[in-house]
């Protein structure tokens, strides 16, 4: 059912400015070379990566694509439109599976059904990956670094941290904003004073990271590169581009404003590197890094959707789309500990609410939302209580955090790594 609904979507025009530009990547990419993605406006929020997805969509399509014009923007067609949906359409099925398959084991097979309909069937998921962008995509592979960091912890094995590296550098080279997450496996990763972890899990990353954006290096594509790490972070200069946030509780405002003789733009970095230093604080007093059983993926969980959601909630420059990946692991912080629940279903609702309110008011004649204040006035009422909401669970997590991370205090029982395996019974003999 979700990826009939999803079907059913794809071809329609949806949020025309994501699609139309990355159906445009695909078609500059696959006719006049990858290094033409340096060409396009927009090319800095296109990192390698996703340069190579594009690049391969235009390759299969090319018969069925439009003819580039220049730099000029066009509009996608329909067979366009489903080459670029397909595959965050296909990501987000993927997500739904590994909520499944990951609760399935270690809580039962019923929470691990919830959970993945819960996502699957989210408004926000379902317009974001078969109308809009491709946000899938990274949210995808964070998750499964935060699964295998999770089993890396409890486990010991090296394997599982080079695949939470190796998945946390692939999700990194799709998009730059999956670094948030960065911090969180760097921290989790030192504090098991273990060389060979460390050490293994550096050149994993280094060698996936350097490995996708070889080519670029080797072609000298130093401008591209430059608009990739440094022009991206300074687009939207805005306290918030539409995200139900910190910044969405008060209209519209530069980034570069002042308040007593601050920028709110630092203002927004002093507070997240203050909640930053207060969860890496609780890692570290906690002992997250070394937690045993099937209690370390409850504990990774919590302190990675921590991670993801403190970014989007109180930095600038948010768009609404940035919260994605924290929405899976908010689904599944929450399924593995009960206490999480309204933090579950308030960041999902909003999620879905925020998306569909930048939807509708994109479909909305310009004519009738200018001329209608009450229409104006109703997106204003929602984006202020979703943006209350947000910051209200973010602080009360925030305050939790030292319960919810101590094993003396947990009521969580969950059963034994279910991937350990388990000494065989002892049968007494007659």
């Amino acid at each position: 059912m979700a990826l009939f609904l999803r079907l059913l979507l794809i071809p329609y025009p949806g949020f025309p400015g994501d699609t139309d530009v990355s159906a445009q990547y695909a078609r500059v990419t696959s006719q006049e070379g990858l290094f033409a993605v340096s060409t396009i406006p927009t090319s800095a929020l296109c990192p390698p990566a996703l340069v190579y997805q594009n690049y391969l969509i235009g390759l299969l399509g090319r018969g069925k694509f439009q003819k580039t014009q220049g730099e000029s923007l066009m509009e996608s067609s329909v067979f366009e439109r489903i080459c670029v949906r397909i595959i965050p359409v296909g990501h987000d099925l993927l997500m739904g599976l590994a909520l499944l398959l990951v609760l399935a084991c270690y809580v039962s097979p019923r929470t691990g059904q919830w959970a993945a309909a819960i996502y699957l069937f989210n408004p926000g998921t379902l317009v974001n990956s078969s109308l809009w962008n491709y946000d899938a995509v990274p949210s995808f592979y964070i998750l499964l670094a935060v699964c295998f960091l999770g089993i890396a912890v409890s486990d010991h094995r090296y394997t599982f941290w080079m695949l939470a590296w190796g998945t946390a550098a692939l999700a990194f080279c799709f998009k730059l904003q999956a670094g948030m997450l960065l911090p969180v496996v760097g921290v989790i990763t030192l504090l098991t004073w273990k060389p060979g972890a460390i050490v293994r899990s550096a050149i994993v990353f280094l060698a996936v990271v350097v490995l996708i954006y070889m080519p670029f290096l080797i072609g000298e594509q130093w401008t591209y590169l430059k608009e990739v790490f440094m022009d991206s972070f300074q687009a939207y200069s805005v306290t918030s581009a539409n995200a139900y946030n910190l910044w969405g509780l008060w209209f519209q405002m530069p980034t570069n404003h002042q308040i007593a003789g601050i920028t709110l733009e630092s203002v927004g970095r002093m507070l997240y590197l203050a909640s930053m230093a207060w969860l890496m604080w609780q890692v570290w007093k906690q002992k997250v890094a070394q937690a045993t059983s099937a209690d370390a993926i409850r504990r990774v969980a919590i302190v990675s959707a921590f991670g993801c959601l403190a970014p989007f909630m109180v930095l600038t420059r948010m768009h609404e789309r940035y919260i994605a990946p924290a929405v899976a692991l908010c689904i599944l912080a929450g399924m593995l500990d009960r206490r999480l629940r309204p933090l579950l279903w308030g960041v999902s609702i909003t999620y879905g609410l925020n998306l569909l309110a930048i939807l509708i008011h994109a479909w909305l004649p310009s004519d009738l939302t200018a001329s209608r204040g009450e229409i104006h006035f109703s997106f204003i009422i929602v984006r202020f209580f979703c943006s209350l909401l947000n910051v209200g669970l973010f602080a009360w997590l925030a305050l939790r955090l030292p319960g919810l991370l101590s094993g003396a205090q947990s009521h969580v029982h969950l059963p034994a790594n279910p991937l350990r395996r388990q000494p065989a019974p002892v049968i007494a003999s007659c």
